[in-house]
Order: C-alpha cells, then structure tokens, then sequence
C-alpha cells in the first residue's frame, strides 16, 4: 500500500538526497574540527575577513558555498579536504556497511569512555571483508 505524497523516491531522487547529506556532513565536519581546534566563530570570521554572520549562515547549512569558500573556510582552520567520486551504488553499500558497522561500535562502547562514533567520518571507520571470507574486519583510525 503505498500512501499519496509517500511514494518511495527514484534513483535520481536517492542520489539528489545523498548528495545534498554528503555536502552537509562535510559542513559538520568542518564545524567539529572547528571547535576541536578551539576556533571561536568570531575569530575565524576575522581570519576569512567576513562578518560573523557568514561564518553562523555557512555553519547552519543557509547558503551554497562555493568549493572555493569550502576550502577558504578549511584552510583557516587547518583542515584538509578529499574528494571520493564513485558510482552512488558503491557509495550506498559502502555507506550501509558504515552505518552497521556505526550502530555495532555504538552498542560495543562504554558511553563513560568519551569515544563518538557519529563523529567518524568515513575515512576513519570502515569495514572490509576478505574476498573468500565470511569474516570482516573493523577498522577504526584515531582521530588527529
């Protein structure tokens, strides 16, 4: 049964959505590294010679930044940035093996240890298995 208005989406629409959360986790990982870093929005404003008010419109996800103010923003706060491009079907069971693996590190670590796996990005948690295996292996990466 399917409900008017809730129809599941197309292909396209998937990778319109997946696309649009890709570009906002990259701007949550900006802000973490940000704040890791001990950057108050003020003074990176003054860094990128900005109002104060780009710097809260850029971090709240209100404008479409430019890859080139993307990289202004991570210059000066001392941050790289990669670029992966691959087919979104790869992109989708990477990302399904990521959040299985997100939700078993989630119920594994003692919440008193301080360790958030939501804020590991996918370079740092990844899960692989052997091509003649039935076993994977987790693999998390400190952070910096």
């Amino acid at each position: 049964m399917t409900i008017a208005g809730l129809e599941p989406l197309s292909a396209d629409e998937r990778l319109g959505v997946d696309l649009a959360k890709s570009e906002y986790g990259l701007i949550r990982q900006l802000v973490a590294l940000r704040v890791a870093a001990g950057i108050k929005p003020a003074e990176l404003a003054r860094r990128l010679d900005v109002d104060k008010s780009v710097i809260s419109r850029f971090e709240a996800g209100a404008t479409n930044p430019t890859m080139a103010t993307v990289n202004r923003y991570a210059e000066a706060i001392g941050a790289m940035i990669t670029y992966e491009v691959e087919p979104h079907h790869a992109w989708q069971h990477k990302k399904r093996v990521r959040d299985l693996v997100e939700r078993t590190l989630t119920l594994l670590v003692d919440d008193q240890s301080g360790l958030d796996v939501s804020a590991f990005s996918h370079q740092q948690v990844g899960a692989k298995r052997s091509h003649h295996s039935t076993e994977w292996t987790i693999e998390v990466a400190s952070a910096p």
